[in-house]
């Protein structure tokens, strides 16, 4: 899996950003993924 995050249209500081990610597990339907950072 290859994530691209485009940052231009976010503003300056802390983001966090979360990609949902639905498998076919009955166990755990739903994964989150959770990127953090700071914008320049």
């Amino acid at each position: 899996m290859t994530v691209t995050l485009d940052t231009k249209n976010l503003p300056k500081g802390e983001a966090l950003v979360i990609v949902s990610l639905t498998t076919n597990s009955p166990q755990r339907p739903i994964v989150n993924l959770f990127f953090a950072g700071i914008i320049d």
